[in-house]
C-alpha cells in the first residue's frame, strides 16, 4: 500500500490509476527532470506487428523473410536460432510492419529486458503483434536510446507506462510519452558505441565458433543418409547395460556403429567426471558464490548473471574451463541436449540440480570436439535416449554410457585439434567482454543521471579516442565496478587490455 500527493500540474489526463503514481516512479522522474530530457517520440516513427488474426502461425514457414517473434528478441542481440519466415508475399501484404536494419525493437511485455537493433545482417523482416518498433529520425544514437531504455531509470519509466496488474503489457501510445536523457552526439555516441563493440565481440564469437565446427566436421562421419526412423536394433549382450528399455538404445545409433568406420568410445572412458550440480538457498548468513541455473545456458556459452547463494559444504560440484553444461530436466524432453554450453574461464560457477557437469579429459578429446558430436542430430538422438520418467530427467549414469565416436586425427592435424578448446575459450570471453560492455554502458548513462559522472568527461573521452588516444576511455570503464559505477565492489573489468585487444582484432576483420 502507498500514498501520493500528486499536484495537478503532474497529474496525466491518459493515466488516473493509482499505479501510475507510485512513489518510486515519482522519484524517478524527478530526478529526470532535474537533467535535460525529451520524449521518445522524438526518436523516430513508431509501428507494431499485425493483430494475431492477420498473421496466423500457419502462415510460418521453414525459409523466407524473417519473422521477430518475442523469443527473437534479446538484450541488446538478435537470437536467430529460432526465427520463424514468411512467404514474401505475404511479407509484402504486411509491409507496414517492415523492420529494416537499424531499427529499434522493444517487447511489449517483457518490460526493459527485451531491447535490440536490427542488425545489418538482416537487410528486412517483419514482427509479432507483441513487439514495438522505432524506425530512428537520425536525432538519436539509437543504441544510446536502447541503453537508455535498459538502465534502471529507463527500465522503471517502461514499467510505469505499462498496463496490467499481473503481466506489464507497454502499449504503442503510452511508449512515445516515456522520458529520455537528452544529451550531445559526442556523448551519445561514447555510449553507443559500447553497445555496437560489444555487437563486434559477438560476431567475432560466432566467427571462431563456427570455423571450430567446420574443423570438427571433418572427422564426424556422415548422418544424413542414416535411418533416423528405424525402429528394431539387435544389441549385442556386451553392449547392454542396466537399462531394459528399447527407448535407450535406438536402431540409427546401431547402423551409425557398423557403417562408420572409427572407433567408438563411451563418454565416460572420455571423461575426468559426469556430474548434476547442487541447487543452494539465497538466504541466511555466511560465505556466498555463483550459482548458475538452466536459464544460463545457451547453445555457446554461459550467459546471464549468477544468482548469489550461500556456499555449499561440498567444494566438488564448481565448474572449471572447457566443461560442458547441459540442462538435465524438463517438462518438454525436447529441450534435453538441445543446447550444451562451453564454460572457457575457470571462473568458479555452482551449477543447480538441473544442470549437468560434462567434464571431457582434454588429454584424450577435445572438449569441443565432443560438444560438437553431441549437437549434431544423432548425438541429440542419443542423448534424448537417456532420458527416464514422464517429467523427463537425463541421469549422469546414462550419458555416461553414450557411444561416442574417436577418429583418427593425423599427427599434422591433432595440435589445431586440440587448440580448438582454447579458441572456443577465446570466443566465450569475446561474449563475457560484450555483455560487461554493454553493462558498462547502462551503469555509464546511470552515473550521468546521478551526477557521478559529467557529460563532459564523457565528451572528452569519445573526442580522445577519435584521436587515437583510449587513456579517458580506460579511466572511465576502469572506474566501473559490478554495481554501478564508483561503488565498492569488485571492478566490473578485470582485464581491459583482453578488451582492447579483442576489439583489435574485430577491428583487423572489419578492414
Amino acid at each position: 500500500m502507498f500514498i501520493s500527493n500528486i499536484g495537478v500540474v503532474d497529474l496525466s489526463t491518459k493515466r488516473l490509476d493509482s499505479d501510475f503514481y507510485r512513489p518510486d516512479y515519482i522519484e524517478n522522474d524527478r530526478l529526470l527532470s532535474d537533467h535535460k530530457v525529451t520524449t521518445l517520440s522524438s526518436c523516430g516513427k513508431f509501428f507494431a506487428g499485425p493483430f494475431g488474426s492477420k498473421l496466423p502461425s500457419n502462415l510460418y514457414l521453414s525459409k523466407g523473410v524473417p519473422l521477430f517473434r518475442v523469443g527473437n528478441v534479446g538484450l541488446f542481440e538478435v537470437d536467430e536460432g529460432g526465427f520463424a519466415y514468411l512467404d514474401p508475399i505475404v511479407h509484402s501484404e504486411l509491409n507496414s510492419s517492415e523492420v529494416v536494419s537499424g531499427d529499434l525493437l522493444i517487447v511489449k511485455a517483457s518490460v526493459g529486458e527485451k531491447i535490440c537493433r536490427v542488425p545489418e545482417s538482416l537487410p528486412k523482416a517483419n514482427i509479432t503483434q507483441h513487439i514495438i518498433a522505432i524506425r530512428p529520425n537520425g536525432k538519436f544514437d539509437i543504441d544510446f536510446v536502447s541503453v537508455f531504455l535498459v538502465c534502471n531509470y529507463g527500465r522503471k519509466q517502461l514499467e510505469r507506462f505499462s498496463l496490467g496488474s499481473i503481466i506489464q503489457y507497454l502499449g504503442i501510445n503510452d511508449a512515445r510519452d516515456v522520458k529520455l536523457l537528452d544529451i550531445g552526439v559526442n556523448a551519445q555516441k561514447y555510449i553507443g558505441d559500447k553497445v555496437r563493440q560489444a555487437e563486434c565481440l559477438r560476431d567475432l564469437a560466432k566467427t571462431i565458433e563456427t570455423e571450430v565446427s567446420e574443423f570438427h566436421e571433418q572427422f564426424v562421419p556422415d548422418q544424413s543418409q542414416l535411418n533416423y526412423g528405424r525402429k528394431t536394433r539387435r544389441v549385442d549382450t556386451s553392449r547392454m547395460t542396466d537399462r531394459f528399455d528399447a527407448h535407450f538404445y535406438p536402431g540409427v545409433v546401431d547402423d551409425y556403429l557398423s557403417q562408420s568406420g572409427i572407433n567408438f568410445h563411451s563418454l565416460s572412458s572420455l571423461c575426468v567426471d559426469i556430474f548434476n550440480g547442487q541447487t543452494q538457498g539465497e538466504q541466511g548468513g555466511g560465505v556466498f558464490v555463483d550459482q548458475i541455473t538452466v536459464t544460463n545456458l545457451s547453445r555457446s556459452f554461459v550467459k546471464g548473471t549468477p544468482r548469489r547463494v550461500i556456499k555449499p559444504a561440498n567444494d566438488t560440484k564448481y565448474t572449471k574451463s572447457f566443461d560442458l553444461l547441459m540442462c538435465n530436466a524438463a517438462h518438454n524432453k525436447s529441450y534435453i541436449g538441445r543446447e550444451f554450453s562451453y564454460c572457457h574461464s575457470e571462473r568458479e560457477l555452482l551449477p543447480s540440480t538441473e544442470v549437468m557437469v560434462i567434464r571431457v579429459s582434454t588429454e584424450k578429446v577435445p572438449a569441443s570436439f565432443i560438444r560438437y558430436y553431441l549437437l549434431t542430430k544423432l548425438g541429440f538422438v542419443q542423448v534424448q535416449s537417456t532420458i527416464r520418467g514422464i517429467t523427463a530427467h537425463s541421469y549422469p549414469t546414462d550419458m555416461a554410457k553414450l557411444d561416442i565416436p574417436l577418429p583418427n586425427v593425423p599427427d599434422s592435424m591433432r595440435e589445431e585439434w586440440f587448440e580448438c578448446d582454447q579458441r572456443m575459450a577465446l570466443a566465450g570471453h569475446a561474449c563475457e567482454l560484450a555483455t560487461l560492455l554493454t553493462a558498462g554502458a547502462k551503469s555509464i548513462v546511470e552515473a550521468l543521471i546521478e551526477d557521478r559522472l559529467t557529460e563532459q568527461q564523457i565528451i572528452l573521452a569519445q573526442q580522445s579516442l577519435d584521436g587515437g588516444d583510449d587513456s579517458l576511455d580506460r579511466e572511465i570503464l576502469s572506474s566501473l565496478s559490478s554495481n554501478k559505477l564508483g561503488a565498492v565492489s569488485a571492478p566490473l573489468f578485470t582485464d581491459l587490455n583482453q578488451l582492447y585487444g579483442l576489439l583489435a582484432q574485430c577491428q583487423q576483420a572489419e578492414d
